[in-house]
């Protein structure tokens, strides 16, 4: 009887995949903005993190049969879903950025003061009385 993996494949695949992105997104963002952070902060460990990332991600993928014991069929078909969730977000934040700019434009917001916050949960709930 073949044994459970500890986690479906995409799981360990997809995270180590949104890990390589915000390591590759580091020195892009430092790029384009004044900061006191050096080189090692801002390029060298983040291109590091990266690359050693994608050898992992290389090794999980190549090796996934060892964690499902299934045919290389249903293996590339939970490999494929890391690429097509992503892609299918990208295209999602396109949609949104072109049919309703005003969300779009929420995505990177800062969220509201907490102060405000409380100020507006403490109207709302004088209002429900």
């Amino acid at each position: 009887m073949p044994q459970t993996p500890a986690a479906p494949p995409p799981a360990p695949a997809g995270l180590m995949a949104l890990m390589l992105l915000a390591a590759i997104a580091v020195p892009v963002y430092f790029r384009g903005v004044a900061h006191a952070e050096g080189p090692w902060r801002t390029v060298i460990a983040p291109f590091t993190a990266a690359a050693l990332l994608a050898v992992a991600i290389f090794l999980v993928v190549s090796k996934v049969g060892l964690f499902t014991m299934a045919s290389a069929t249903v293996n590339t078909v939970l490999i494929a879903l890391v690429p097509a969730v992503f892609l299918a977000g990208l295209a999602l934040a396109q949609r949104l950025k072109t049919r309703r700019p005003e969300v779009y434009a929420r995505f990177a917001a800062e969220p509201a003061p907490a102060e405000h916050v409380e100020h507006v949960e403490h109207e709302e709930g004088e209002e429900s009385q």
